[in-house]
């Protein structure tokens, strides 16, 4: 199984979907199509000399998505300024294995609030089965443990550290008249 929180469908299509989207970062204007090229194909020379590959040619989740079997679920935050639902929409009906559409709370770099980690760990248990060495201990067990934060649970104190040797004074406060032990 695998989950996909806030995936795109093409990076090409997201680049040109923010820079259309964006015009306040422009002073208002859309970017003409020319510059936005030109800067896309920038952007993809500088990549392929560093890491060796085309973002453009390769960073297409949605052709790979035909191929994919796997139970997926797709996640989108209600309120994600960069990842229209379109992206993902298009990706979940392009997907060939069976898939689940969730819409959570949030933006896009948002953490995901309780109630979409519980459908997201549902999601997971369904479809990633654990051996019975490594499931959940019954729920009761897991509240009882909860109830408690681990500072306010009773445990042993560790055994004293035994002293190799007394203390000694750091380089010349001895010679300090008032750290002197009095004399008799």
């Amino acid at each position: 199984a695998v989950v996909l929180d806030s995936p795109y469908s093409d990076f090409q299509q997201l680049a040109t979907h923010i820079a259309h989207e964006r015009r306040a970062f422009f002073a208002g204007f859309s970017l003409p199509s020319v510059i936005l090229d030109l800067l896309l194909s920038s952007l993809d020379a500088s990549v392929e000399q560093r890491a060796g590959f085309s973002p453009l040619a390769k960073l297409s989740p949605l052709k790979h998505a035909p191929h994919c079997f796997t139970p997926a679920l797709f996640v989108r935050a209600r309120h994600d300024p960069l990842i229209s639902m379109h992206h993902v929409e298009t990706l979940a009906k392009a997907y060939a294995g069976p898939r689940t559409l969730a819409l959570v709370e949030g933006s896009h770099s948002s953490p995901r609030d309780l109630d979409a980690r519980k459908f997201i760990g549902r999601f997971l248990d369904r479809h990633l089965p654990l051996p019975p060495e490594h499931q959940r201990p019954p729920r009761r067990q897991v509240e009882r443990h909860l109830q408690a934060a681990p500072w306010m649970r009773a445990r042993p104190l560790p055994p004293p550290r035994p002293t190799s040797q007394p203390a000694q004074p750091i380089g010349g406060l001895h010679d300090d008249p008032c750290l002197s032990p009095p004399s008799s």
